[in-house]
């Protein structure tokens, strides 16, 4: 498989992710359960940060691919970042949010931790 496909299929799944993100933010915030005021402000607030987290890091990679072609070092030295980043994130829901009974909450590492495979195996055809 080439390289730039590996890189841009993890940026469309973290892109679509990410967008699914916002999209489910109210449903998400309402299975938490009964908030204060200011607890589902935060909620709603930390969730809606990681979906455009995930979307940035998305962004970034395609736009990158489409200026530099996806075989450049720029790609290759921000795939590799991205990837990190994305490991970060997923342990980090993996020992918090991940733990709770709400689905998309449980799915969330693995998407992230399968975007950054996509990531690393193209930094591996490099």
């Amino acid at each position: 498989m080439d390289v730039t496909v590996l890189h841009a299929t993890g940026s469309v799944l973290l892109l679509i992710w990410g967008i699914a993100y916002l999209f489910a933010t109210k449903p998400v915030v309402a299975a938490m359960g009964d908030l204060s005021e200011e607890g589902g402000k935060i909620a709603v607030g930390l969730w809606i940060v990681e979906g455009f987290a995930l979307i940035f890091i998305a962004a970034q990679m395609l736009a990158l691919i489409l200026v530099f072609g996806g075989d450049s070092y720029t790609v290759l030295w921000v795939a590799r970042l991205s990837a990190a980043a994305l490991v970060v994130l997923a342990v980090i829901s993996l020992l918090t949010s991940a733990r709770t009974a709400i689905l998309p909450m449980k799915a969330c590492p693995a998407v992230k931790l399968v975007a950054a495979g996509f990531y690393v195996a193209g930094n591996l055809l490099f």
